[in-house]
């Protein structure tokens, strides 16, 4: 063998041997990784393993009925996987239709509403309210006498796991919270919390449940309860019991991790989804090997998230450092990964605005109980559970204004125009007397 020949295969062993160093390396590393992330989400969920905390399911007798019962007006609640198909649906009149996306605007539009009394709707909603009227009364009925709805669940089917349609829900805790108030501007307050009730016990079937999307719709409906207890008057202290407990980034965090759960356990499924499921089921291996590093980095994120200071976080500042540490072949958090610090930032809002509504409610619930609005001695400010943040109360004879006082990182608007919701609220005297 020539020399020239010796060193040739020389080079190729080294290369050998170091591609066999930085695999057997990289695998090391990779088990470490995973056994921390292990770690980590039997913690996050009390020591039990996501199939363990979530085991598949069926959709229970009363989730079946509940979308019987708004199909009339048309809503669906399970989703086409669950049912097979909308050959068997109702027809239902598009005015009823039209009715639902113009409560869900109108809503909307007070979301940042910052004081006590509120516009009547169009006659064409109390139209609509009429003609819903056997709905909504039905649902309210079921959710608040019945056993609630248990939607289907089936985590070990990966990314193809079957979900309910979260968006109907949605609908339907806006017609729920649209009736509520009606009912509380007339003055029914007992109809507007049987209603409010109803809204909230659907809303927490969404809640409880491991998915990015129902966790972003179960803070979509917490919006639309803030927006009626705001406005009410006479409101039970369990509610305000309720809203300093609710902590929707615990239930954000959860999820975050779930969706990395997702993505390691469908690298070992014997048909392996493409992202978007637009592709036919591969078994390639390096697909597999990607979605179990994305999984990691997403676990690794999340931890990082958890440690940021939630006033000053700022998302467009955190994406780029996440961006940073995610290699160009990551195809799959580079898509998704970038959507969720934007949820995560607003989400703090959403926990703020539950307590200034809490606030709301007990000072309307003092008032109530013969206290004057410019009583003198009473303190001054509340510290907010997110530090560095405090809840400062302005007193005057005619009026209390509750606002935040600190620093606060606000993400821009999803949309133009779309009002973010309030961290301040005025309490006029007398307003209660006047709303019912």
């Amino acid at each position: 063998m020539s020399k020239l020949s010796r060193r040739a295969w020389m080079v190729m062993l080294v290369v050998v041997l170091g591609v066999a160093v930085v695999l057997v390396v990289g695998r090391a590393r990779a088990r470490e990784a995973d056994a921390q992330m292990l770690a980590t989400w039997k913690a996050e969920l009390g020591g039990q393993t996501f199939p363990e905390r979530f085991p598949s399911r069926p959709t229970n007798s009363a989730a079946v009925e509940l979308d019987r019962i708004v199909a009339e007006i048309g809503i669906d609640l399970l989703g086409l996987e669950a049912t097979g198909n909308d050959l068997d649906a109702p027809s239902v009149d598009s005015e009823l239709t039209l009715g639902l996306t113009k409560v869900r605007l109108y809503l909307t539009t007070l979301n940042a509403s910052k004081a006590g009394k509120l516009p009547a709707p169009a006659e064409e909603l109390q139209e609509f309210r009429q003609r819903a009227a056997p709905v909504t009364q039905a649902v309210i009925a079921a959710l608040n006498e019945g056993p609630l709805p248990q939607w289907g669940m089936d985590l070990s089917r990966g990314f193809e796991a079957p979900i309910p349609n979260f968006l109907g829900q949605l609908q339907l805790v806006d017609l729920l919270v649209f009736e509520a108030m009606e009912q509380s501007r007339t003055g029914t307050t007992e109809a507007a919390l049987e209603a409010l009730e109803a809204a909230w016990r659907l809303s927490g079937t969404a809640r409880e449940m491991p998915y990015l999307i129902s966790q972003l719709i179960a803070n979509s409906q917490v919006k639309r309860h803030l927006l009626a207890l705001r406005q009410m008057c006479d409101v039970p202290a369990v509610w305000g019991e309720r809203l300093r407990e609710l902590d929707p980034h615990q239930g954000l965090t959860r999820a975050f991790h779930g969706e990395a759960w997702v993505a390691y356990h469908t690298a070992s499924l014997d048909e392996l989804p493409a992202l978007g499921s637009r592709l036919p089921p591969s078994r390639f291996a390096p697909e597999r090997w990607m979605l179990r590093d994305h999984a990691r980095r997403l676990a690794k994120l999340t931890a990082e998230l958890s440690m940021e200071p939630l006033n000053t976080f700022d998302p467009a500042v955190f994406g780029a450092r996440a961006a940073e540490q995610i290699p160009r072949w990551q195809i799959y958090s580079r898509q998704i990964l970038p959507n969720l610090w934007d949820p995560w930032a607003r989400t703090t809002r959403i926990g703020l605005s539950s307590e200034l509504a809490a606030l709301v409610i007990e000072e309307r619930a003092r008032l109530a109980a013969g206290g004057q609005i410019g009583e003198s001695g009473l303190v001054p400010s509340q510290p907010s559970r997110i530090e560095g943040l405090t809840w400062r109360f302005e007193r005057s004879a005619d009026a209390v204004t509750i606002s935040l006082d600190g620093e606060l990182v606000t993400p821009a608007p999803i949309a133009p125009g779309k009002m973010p919701l309030p961290l301040s609220y005025t309490i006029h005297r007398g307003e209660c007397a006047a709303l019912s």
